[in-house]
């Protein structure tokens, strides 16, 4: 993209709603103020009297609104000479509509202002996916709850409680440690009881395998005791015999 006449979208192509309807450009200004609002957007004193916006205004709005989709990036756009970059991003974004570089260079005409505030409101939709829809569920969505039939089920999978057990072994690595035996404790029990694994029996289990070891090796011992008697035994009386003989 470069050049004045920069541009993204089909040629040839039309945004089918109706970004010219007074109407509706006030319904898509309050849907954005409102989601500022909720998401506690910076500008407080901010209103409907601010629209169309000023270019700074603009690219502090885009900024916000994209930070949702990507929290590493603060300010993906400039404050001044954006022009380029905005068509970049929304292109990155797969914008449906059609837009040239003069709509944002001159976005508070009343030719450009209804086509700046259709992208806006574009991200504003963007934002909200994200915000409530995806993040609340990345762990759903990168570590289905599946049977290897591929069947959904009330478990969680072995690969998120791995990844969680990964985290933990960071934050402590972080903190100095070189060796992790609580976390990989956590790890064991959680695999286990995520597996159906009753715990408490199998300590129970073991317990009784301990016991059971140890009167084995006392019966053992005392039955070594009892050959070893007898064996003294049948030597002295065989002693006994050669004598008389």
């Amino acid at each position: 993209l470069s050049g004045r006449g920069s541009q993204i979208g089909t040629k040839g192509g039309k945004d089918t709603r109706p970004l010219g309807d007074k109407v509706f450009q006030q319904s898509q200004v309050r849907k954005i103020l409102d989601f500022l609002r909720k998401t506690n957007y910076p500008n407080e004193s901010l209103t409907s009297k601010h629209f169309p916006l000023s270019s700074k205004e603009f690219v502090c709005i885009f900024n916000f609104l994209y930070s949702f989709m990507d929290p590493r990036t603060d300010s993906v756009l400039p404050l001044t000479r954006f022009d380029e970059e905005v068509l970049k991003m929304l292109k990155t974004l797969h914008y449906p509509g059609n837009l040239s570089r003069s709509h944002f260079v001159t976005m508070g005409s009343l030719h450009s202002w209804p086509t700046v505030l259709g992208s806006l409101s574009f991200m504003c939709d963007m934002a909200s996916i994200y915000s409530q829809k995806l993040f609340p569920n990345i762990i759903a969505l990168g570590f289905p709850n599946k049977d290897e039939s591929g069947f959904t089920t009330d478990r969680e999978s072995k690969e998120k409680i791995q990844y969680e057990h990964h985290l933990d072994c960071w934050h402590e690595f972080n903190n100095g440690a070189d060796e992790f035996p609580e976390q990989l404790r956590a790890l064991n029990e959680n695999l286990m009881e995520n597996n159906g694994v009753d715990v408490e029996r199998l300590e129970f289990l073991g317990q009784q395998k301990t016991g059971l070891e140890q009167e084995l090796g006392s019966l053992e011992e005392r039955g070594s005791r009892k050959m070893t008697d007898y064996l003294h035994k049948i030597e002295s009386h065989i002693n006994e015999k050669q004598e008389e003989g």
